[in-house]
């Protein structure tokens, strides 16, 4: 998954989670059948006026397919794992899932920027040295044209070259080392 991937989803997940009742944060939400969510104490408040009358289903606010309000003869404690119309829905794993993975991304994020700045300095160097080498030769070799006239010496095709200083290759590689 790439890196662009990857923070898509996490700005999806890290998104708070709205109920369309309410317009807050889910409080324990639930799952309609038809596959919408709300929190519990707002689809019961909405469902309860039905619940009043003879009625056995009601409309889900989202979409009005109708699933069924009755109340079921298990006890209030077993309606959460099973025989509910509404499932529940735990969202915390997500957002620890989600908060793991931005930690880890941050980290990512960290050693790259680490990582860039030691690019930075090397190239800065290698920079440096290159200037250097040439600040040398290009002290050496001005002479040397000023003493010759542009035309080349007399008598001979173009002037002799100076034989450039060979550069320390141990030096080199602890600059570039660094």
């Amino acid at each position: 998954m790439s890196l662009d991937t990857s923070l898509y989803y996490l700005t999806a997940m890290s998104t708070p989670c709205i109920c369309s009742i309410c317009l807050s944060e889910f409080v324990d939400p639930v799952c309609t059948p038809c596959g919408h969510i709300y929190c519990f104490s707002c689809i019961t408040q909405a469902t309860s006026i039905l619940r009043n009358e003879v009625s056995t289903t009601a409309p889900c606010p989202a979409c009005r397919k109708p699933f069924s309000i009755r109340d079921d003869p298990l006890s209030r404690d077993f309606h959460e794992y099973f025989g509910y119309p509404l499932r529940r829905l735990y969202l915390n794993g997500l957002r620890v899932n989600s908060e793991d993975q931005l930690k880890r991304l941050e980290e990512r994020i960290a050693t790259l920027e680490r990582e860039n700045q030691r690019l930075r300095i090397k190239n800065l160097l290698l920079l440096a040295l290159y200037m250097r080498q040439q600040s040398e030769w290009n002290s050496r070799s001005v002479p040397w044209l000023a003493r010759t006239p542009h035309t080349g010496e007399a008598g001979s095709g173009s002037p002799s070259r100076v034989p450039r200083e060979e550069h320390n290759p141990v030096r080199i590689r602890w600059m570039v080392n660094m």
